[in-house]
């Protein structure tokens, strides 16, 4: 019914979908453009809550609604179900024209696959080359393998410049293990996908979630805007998570404002080739007790790339081994604090152990927040051997004599500072 209208419709024609109505469809719905002609459609509903307009999927090996062809329009004010196996919306850029859709408005939506069993689809909203479009108060959920909300650029030129104003991205406990709530990447070798704007963005999946990532940029996501975020992950959940390639790096993306909380992972995690990155007044935190994650590791090790830089965060969470920072060679810190008793940016003191006549290498818990940039020690009595070096680990510093010490009890006495 709704495809032999969209057939029919005029320039700028209007389908008006009636509430406490749900329309089952057997086929996908299609909404196309051309290169010739651009229609410009509006489809609207009366409201997105169960009893308002309901799009159904009735047939499991579809998905709901495909858009392509560089379509034009609006669709608003009403819920759109996938199946088991079928996405909800799926943006394709199948068409003649490479983009899925321009100049389109997605409003007050609530999209959705089954959230109470696994599903084999790979997302829930899976956008293709989308361009230049807008999104407002955007609810989107379900048990995919892979991701629930995705931005895509599968072509040699470059796709995105699309503003989100509430994004809900959600998925269940039946989820396949890792799926990301949010994903922005590009498949090809080295176009991106860039300049997109998100205003808050929340990410609320069950605790019981295993390894859910809240917002992943992949390889080409570049020049993005993230402003205010909520993500709250599960077990082995990350918070953000940049993953590239040497060819195509992850680069000049911005997250100012935000909340994220994940379970013995990591809440922010870079690769080598995540480089000029920002992080800016967040507030982040392992639950409980972290013992092998770290509120942030910085892997980037991007050859002659500029360093990410991470300002004005709040480090929150329990105890336990691991670094609360883990960065390797080139991150920049500024305005960082909290994460509990004992952990410290700056921290210095005095080691009593004792020598054994062989023992030559002698460790200092430091309690820093991760692995010092600067340390030092010195001997604090007569007699004592000359320091042949001085190690950086992330919890401790191992100082190395160049002759062992002799066999005494509380007979090694060091001075020490380290500092992040």
């Amino acid at each position: 019914m709704i495809n032999g209208a969209l057939n029919n419709l005029p320039y700028g024609g209007l389908i008006h979908l009636a509430g406490n109505t749900t329309f089952f469809t057997y086929n996908p719905i299609n909404i196309t453009g051309s290169l010739s002609n651009q229609p410009y459609w509006i489809i609207e509903g009366e409201g997105r809550e169960v009893n308002s307009t309901v799009i159904q999927a009735n047939n499991p090996g579809f998905d709901t609604i495909i858009i392509s062809n560089a379509a034009r329009f609006t669709l608003r004010d009403m819920r759109i179900n996938g199946s088991t196996s079928g996405r909800a919306i799926y943006a394709s850029a199948g068409g003649v024209a490479p983009n899925s859709f321009i100049y389109s408005q997605f409003d007050n939506l609530w999209v959705q696959t089954p959230t109470t069993v696994s599903g084999t689809q790979n997302g829930v909203m899976y956008l293709v080359n989308p361009f230049q479009s807008g999104f407002r108060n955007i609810y989107v959920a379900g048990s995919p393998t892979s991701w629930v909300a995705r931005l895509e650029n599968d072509r040699t030129l470059n796709y995105g410049n699309n503003h989100f104003q509430g994004l809900c991205a959600q998925n269940s406990a039946y989820a396949g293990a890792g799926c990301h709530c949010l994903s922005l990447a590009s498949t090809g070798s080295s176009t991106i996908m860039n300049q997109n704007t998100f205003e808050h963005v929340q990410c609320v999946p069950p605790s019981s979630s295993v390894g859910p990532v809240g917002i992943y940029l992949g390889p080409g996501a570049q020049h993005n805007w993230f402003y205010g975020f909520d993500c709250e992950m599960g077990t082995n959940g990350i918070v953000i998570e940049c993953a590239s390639t040497s060819s195509n790096p992850c680069f000049d993306n911005h997250f100012f404002g935000g909340y994220g909380t994940c379970i013995t992972s990591n809440c922010i995690q870079t690769d080598a080739n995540t480089y000029g990155c920002t992080f800016n007044k967040l507030c982040l935190g392992i639950v409980g007790t972290y013992s092998t994650g770290n509120v942030i590791a910085d892997g980037n090790s991007y050859t002659s790339a500029i360093p990410n830089v991470y300002e004005d965060i709040i480090m929150i969470g329990g105890g336990g081994s691991a670094p609360a920072i883990n960065g390797t060679t080139r991150p920049i810190f500024r305005g960082i604090g909290g994460i509990g008793a004992g952990r410290y940016f700056e921290n210095y003191g005095t080691s009593t152990q004792s020598g054994n006549g062989s023992k030559t290498a002698f460790t200092i818990t430091h309690n820093l927040v991760g692995k010092p940039f600067y340390a030092n020690a010195t001997n604090a009595i007569a007699g004592l051997p000359a320091i042949s070096s001085i190690v950086p680990g992330a919890t401790a510093l191992t100082v190395n004599y160049a002759s062992a010490p002799a066999s005494g009890t509380n007979n090694v006495v060091l001075n020490w500072y380290a500092r992040f």
